[in-house]
Protein backbone atom coordinates (compact mmCIF):
# COMPACT_ATOMS: atom_id res chain seq x y z
CA UNK A 1 0.00 0.00 0.00
CA UNK A 2 1.37 3.15 -0.86
CA UNK A 3 1.92 5.81 2.28
CA UNK A 4 0.53 9.27 1.15
CA UNK A 5 1.73 12.11 3.94
CA UNK A 6 -0.24 15.50 3.73
CA UNK A 7 0.97 18.72 5.45
CA UNK A 8 -1.21 22.07 5.25
CA UNK A 9 -2.28 24.13 8.10
CA UNK A 10 -5.99 23.82 6.93
CA UNK A 11 -7.40 21.26 8.93
CA UNK A 12 -10.58 20.51 7.56
CA UNK A 13 -8.56 19.92 3.94
CA UNK A 14 -5.95 17.56 5.28
CA UNK A 15 -8.76 15.84 7.18
CA UNK A 16 -11.28 15.56 3.97
CA UNK A 17 -8.30 14.99 1.46
CA UNK A 18 -7.28 12.11 3.52
CA UNK A 19 -10.51 10.39 3.83
CA UNK A 20 -11.15 10.78 0.21
CA UNK A 21 -7.33 9.36 -0.14
CA UNK A 22 -8.19 6.68 2.24
CA UNK A 23 -11.11 5.56 0.62
CA UNK A 24 -8.85 4.98 -2.57
CA UNK A 25 -6.78 2.43 -0.26
CA UNK A 26 -3.71 4.62 0.53
CA UNK A 27 -2.06 4.87 3.59
CA UNK A 28 -2.49 8.15 4.97
CA UNK A 29 -1.52 10.55 7.40
CA UNK A 30 -1.89 14.12 8.11
CA UNK A 31 0.17 16.75 9.57
CA UNK A 32 -0.82 20.81 10.11
CA UNK A 33 2.18 22.58 10.21
CA UNK A 34 6.35 22.54 9.13
CA UNK A 35 7.23 22.26 12.86
CA UNK A 36 4.80 18.61 12.75
CA UNK A 37 6.88 17.90 10.10
CA UNK A 38 10.46 18.58 11.07
CA UNK A 39 9.06 16.25 14.09
CA UNK A 40 7.96 13.43 12.00
CA UNK A 41 10.68 13.32 10.29
CA UNK A 42 12.56 11.56 13.69
CA UNK A 43 10.48 8.13 14.28
CA UNK A 44 8.82 7.95 10.92
CA UNK A 45 9.50 6.01 7.41
CA UNK A 46 10.06 7.89 4.15
CA UNK A 47 6.28 8.28 2.35
CA UNK A 48 5.43 7.51 -1.25
CA UNK A 49 4.41 10.73 -1.74
CA UNK A 50 4.27 14.30 0.34
CA UNK A 51 1.73 16.37 -0.38
CA UNK A 52 2.82 19.57 0.61
CA UNK A 53 1.30 23.29 1.35
CA UNK A 54 3.97 26.31 0.65
CA UNK A 55 2.23 29.11 3.00
CA UNK A 56 1.63 28.19 6.66
CA UNK A 57 2.57 29.66 10.15
CA UNK A 58 6.03 28.48 11.44
CA UNK A 59 7.96 26.85 8.83
CA UNK A 60 6.85 27.14 5.82
CA UNK A 61 6.31 24.61 2.92
CA UNK A 62 8.72 26.48 0.99
CA UNK A 63 11.47 26.53 4.06
CA UNK A 64 11.36 22.88 4.05
CA UNK A 65 11.73 21.42 1.27
CA UNK A 66 15.39 21.32 1.20
CA UNK A 67 15.82 19.49 4.52
CA UNK A 68 13.00 17.28 2.81
CA UNK A 69 14.80 16.69 -0.02
CA UNK A 70 18.11 15.79 2.15
CA UNK A 71 16.10 13.32 4.76
CA UNK A 72 13.92 11.61 2.15
CA UNK A 73 15.68 10.96 -1.26
CA UNK A 74 13.23 9.00 -2.96
CA UNK A 75 10.15 10.28 -1.85
CA UNK A 76 8.16 12.50 -4.47
CA UNK A 77 7.13 15.93 -3.53
CA UNK A 78 3.39 17.88 -5.24
CA UNK A 79 3.07 21.18 -3.81
CA UNK A 80 -0.46 22.38 -2.95
CA UNK A 81 -0.63 25.67 -3.02
CA UNK A 82 -3.41 28.89 -3.33
CA UNK A 83 -0.44 30.73 -4.46
CA UNK A 84 0.55 29.85 -7.91
CA UNK A 85 3.14 32.38 -8.06
CA UNK A 86 5.48 30.08 -5.94
CA UNK A 87 5.57 27.70 -8.91
CA UNK A 88 7.87 29.38 -10.57
CA UNK A 89 10.50 30.00 -7.34
CA UNK A 90 10.56 26.78 -6.23
CA UNK A 91 13.50 24.50 -7.68
CA UNK A 92 12.33 21.71 -10.51
CA UNK A 93 14.74 19.51 -8.57
CA UNK A 94 13.07 19.21 -5.09
CA UNK A 95 9.65 18.96 -6.43
CA UNK A 96 8.00 16.78 -9.04
CA UNK A 97 4.46 18.88 -9.12
CA UNK A 98 2.70 21.82 -8.32
CA UNK A 99 -0.79 22.10 -7.97
CA UNK A 100 -2.79 25.49 -7.63
CA UNK A 101 -5.65 25.48 -4.97
CA UNK A 102 -8.48 24.65 -5.63
CA UNK A 103 -8.37 22.00 -8.25
CA UNK A 104 -11.40 19.86 -9.59
CA UNK A 105 -10.48 16.50 -7.15
CA UNK A 106 -10.82 14.31 -10.19
CA UNK A 107 -7.67 16.56 -11.61
CA UNK A 108 -6.29 16.55 -8.24
CA UNK A 109 -6.78 12.89 -7.94
CA UNK A 110 -5.49 12.32 -11.43
CA UNK A 111 -2.05 14.13 -10.71
CA UNK A 112 -1.45 11.88 -7.20
CA UNK A 113 -2.11 8.75 -8.87
CA UNK A 114 0.04 9.34 -11.78
CA UNK A 115 2.82 10.65 -9.31
CA UNK A 116 2.50 7.34 -7.32
CA UNK A 117 2.62 4.69 -10.66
Amino acid sequence: MKKILIVDDDKQLTEVLGRILSEKQYAVETLNSGLELLSYFKDNPEPDLLILDIVMGGRSGYELLNTVKSIWTRAKVMIYSAHPEYDHRIPKRYIDAFVSKPKPLQELLQTIEGLLV
